[in-house]
C-alpha cells in the first residue's frame, strides 16, 4: 500500500510538471561570417537565434546589447575635434519598436554585427562576442537563453586595392536599400572603414541619416 501511495505521488508530480507552461526560451550561436578577411575589410559576426521554447518571442535590431572585443588588441582612439562638453553621444540605447516581429517556436533568425573601433593588420586574432541577443519576451521579462558569450578566431591577410574595393560592393549597394537591417549593417561597415574610395558614400550617409553622427565623425 505504501508503495502504491508513493507511486501516486510521483505520478501527481509528473502531471504538475507537465501542466506547468514552459517559458519562451532561445538558443544562441555566434559565428564569423568567414574565417579570413582582407586588411581593411569589414569583419562581421553573425548571431543566430533559434526559438526552442513553446511560445513566440519578439525580436528587433534595437532589442539586443552585443559587445565584440578583440583579445589583446587596443581599440582605436578617435581624436576630439569638437572640444569638451558638446553633448554628442552614440544614442540613448532605448528600443523604439513597440510591436516587433515574432519568432515562432522552432523558427530561427540572425543578426549581423560589424566589428568597430579596431585597426587590424595582417595576423591571427581571437574575438569575444558577448551580451544579449535581440529578443524580447513581453515588455520586461528577459528571455531565457538570450545571454551568450563565444570566442571566435579569424585571420587578416593583405590584399590588393581592387580586392578591397570588391569586398565593399555589397555594402555600397545596401547602404541605401529598402531593408532597414541590411541598410544599418552596410552603413556601419562603410563608416567603420573609411577608405578614400568610400568618401562619396560616407558623405551621402551623413546627409541622409540625421540620427547617426558616426559618418560625420
Amino acid at each position: 500500500r505504501c508503495h502504491n501511495v508513493q507511486t501516486m505521488k510521483h505520478l501527481a508530480l509528473i502531471l504538475v510538471l507537465l501542466a506547468t507552461p514552459v517559458y519562451a526560451q532561445v538558443q544562441i550561436d555566434a559565428r564569423l561570417e568567414k574565417a579570413q578577411y582582407l586588411a581593411g575589410e569589414p569583419i562581421v559576426v553573425v548571431v543566430d537565434i533559434l526559438n526552442v521554447g513553446d511560445e513566440a518571442v519578439g525580436y528587433s535590431r534595437c532589442d539586443g546589447d552585443v559587445t565584440l572585443t578583440v583579445i589583446d588588441v587596443a581599440r582605436r582612439v578617435l581624436p576630439n575635434i569638437v572640444g569638451c562638453g558638446t553633448g554628442i553621444g552614440s544614442g540613448s540605447g532605448r528600443c523604439g519598436v513597440d510591436h516587433p516581429p515574432l519568432l515562432a517556436p522552432g523558427q530561427r533568425t540572425s543578426f549581423n554585427y560589424v566589428l568597430r573601433e579596431y585597426d587590424l593588420g595582417p595576423g591571427q586574432y581571437s574575438l569575444v562576442a558577448s551580451g544579449k541577443a535581440r529578443v524580447r519576451h513581453r515588455d520586461t521579462d528577459p528571455v531565457p537563453g538570450a545571454q551568450f558569450e563565444r570566442t571566435l578566431s579569424f585571420t587578416v591577410v593583405p590584399g590588393t586595392d581592387d580586392e578591397l574595393k570588391r569586398s565593399f560592393d555589397r555594402y555600397i549597394s545596401g547602404a541605401h536599400g529598402s531593408d532597414p537591417d541590411r541598410r544599418f549593417e552596410a552603413r556601419a561597415a562603410i563608416v567603420e572603414n573609411p577608405h578614400p574610395f568610400l568618401a562619396a558614400t560616407i558623405a551621402r550617409i551623413a546627409e541622409v541619416d540625421v540620427f547617426d553622427q558616426s559618418a560625420i565623425d
